[in-house]
């Protein structure tokens, strides 16, 4: 009975042994995955991966995730980049995606910022639009004609076939007209419109967007394939893209609002050389 009581006790402490060295391993684990995303954000931050401005956005946005200020959003969704550990370069270029996909949506971010103070311009837009649609109806049917061009076409013909201008007083001829002055305004207004940069970025911007997303998780594929990396699955799941893009596009413009253009010092940057 001793020696029965004894075999138990020591396959007990075996399985503890076991047990802590399972923990130990998955500790071990966790710290190195831990580690390696550290590496990653101070290459970020050290290497001048990032402009000025969008390097002190970055900075914050990793404080902001490493004090749990970010629903859903944690540090160690940056583990995805760490993955790219084949070599030096395999790295760079990992990180460089990501910056440039940072940098990219704070471009788009800055551009909203901007479309605040130019409502004016975009409520004309979008009442040019309604209007257009209503006037349309309002037009004499049968009497299309669709630019100031094609009437003095229509002119030229007519003038051949008479040889007063009787035909210029007719009321075919007048809502043809009016048809035509309708369509040239139309399209001269659409050119204003379209012209102008708010406009463009305020017609593009969902679609901008969805192309910078896609865009990022494309590269990454890309150097995974290129650089036999086993992330095609962690690229298809990872939270990081859709984080990154959700911060950015909610905080930029506030950091745009406090942030300052540091102040040069020439006497000092000579002084070095």
């Amino acid at each position: 009975m001793a020696n029965k009581t004894r075999s138990n006790s020591a396959k007990g402490k075996g399985r503890d042994k076991d047990l802590e060295a399972f923990d130990n391993n998955k500790t071990d684990k966790t710290n190195a995955r831990a580690e390696a995303v550290e590496g990653v954000i101070c290459k970020i931050l050290n290497r001048y991966s990032l402009p000025y401005r969008e390097r002190l956005f970055f900075e914050q946005m990793i404080e902001d995730v490493k004090g749990y200020k970010v629903d859903g959003f944690t540090i160690d969704d940056f583990s995805l980049i760490s993955k790219f550990n084949n070599s030096q370069k395999i790295a760079d270029e990992a990180r460089s995606i990501l910056c440039h996909y940072f940098c990219q949506l704070c471009d788009i971010a800055e551009q909203e910022a901007k479309q605040k103070d130019e409502q004016e311009i975009i409520a004309c837009y979008e009442n040019f639009k309604r209007a257009r649609g209503l006037l349309r109806l309002a037009l004499p049917t049968n009497h299309y004609c669709g630019s100031i061009k094609e009437l003095e076409e229509y002119k030229d013909y007519l003038g051949i076939k008479s040889d007063d201008e009787s035909y210029l007083h007719t009321k075919d001829f007048e809502r043809m007209e009016l048809n035509a002055y309708f369509f040239e305004f139309l399209k001269r207004a659409n050119n204003y419109f379209q012209s102008e940069p708010s406009i463009i970025h305020y017609l593009k911007k969902d679609e901008l967007k969805q192309r910078e997303k896609d865009k990022f998780r494309d590269n990454l594929r890309d150097l995974a394939d290129f650089s036999s990396t086993r992330a095609l699955d962690d690229i298809k799941n990872s939270t990081l893209t859709q984080n990154i893009y959700d911060y950015v596009m909610k905080n930029f413009a506030d950091f745009l609002a406090e942030y300052k253009e540091p102040e040069i010092n020439f006497r000092a940057l000579i002084a070095k050389q």
